[in-house]
Parts: C-alpha cells; structure tokens; sequence
C-alpha cells in the first residue's frame, strides 16, 4: 500500500499519526456533512420522526412479546411431550 522509506522510525510513526489524523478529521467532516444534509432535507419535523420512531419501536416490542409467547408455549408442549415419552421408557425399564 505504502511504498515510502523512511530514514528513522520516528519519521514513520509521525506520518502514520498524520494519516490517521487526516482519516479522522475526513471522517468526521463526512459525519457531519451527512447529518446536515439528512436534517436540510428531512420531509418531517423532528416531533413527527421522534412519534414515528416511538411507534415502531413500540411495535417491534410488542411483536417480540407474542413471538415470545408463542414460542414459550410451543417449548412447554413439546417439554410436556418429552416428560411424558421419558416416564414412559422409565415405566417401561422398571
């Protein structure tokens, strides 16, 4: 990637923390410049977003719930079956 030479390993860090530097500042500028934009050209208000957020997180919350529900009945059901199928073989050693 880098094909320089450096002449002392003092010269090589202090251009690595150069570019490293310069990535980050980039970085941030672009971060920055991004959130500017989304927020000049943003079709709601920020009440409006925030409600609609509240709302879908709501709701993701409240399908993991029946997800959850579900699926805790469906495991005592099948832990039901496995009880029963296990006292059986017991029954059936004894």
């Amino acid at each position: 990637m880098n094909e320089r030479i450096y002449y002392s390993q003092e010269a090589e860090a202090r251009a690595t923390r150069e570019r490293n530097t310069a990535i980050l500042m980039f970085f941030g500028l672009g971060t920055a410049i991004g959130a500017i934009m989304a927020l000049l050209l943003t079709p709601k208000s920020g009440s409006d977003v925030r409600d609609e957020l509240s709302d879908r997180i709501e709701q993701g919350i409240e399908d993991g719930r029946d997800t959850s529900r579900t699926a805790i009945r469906r495991l005592e059901r099948e832990l039901a079956d496995v009880r029963k199928r296990l006292e059986d073989a017991l029954d059936d050693v004894r």
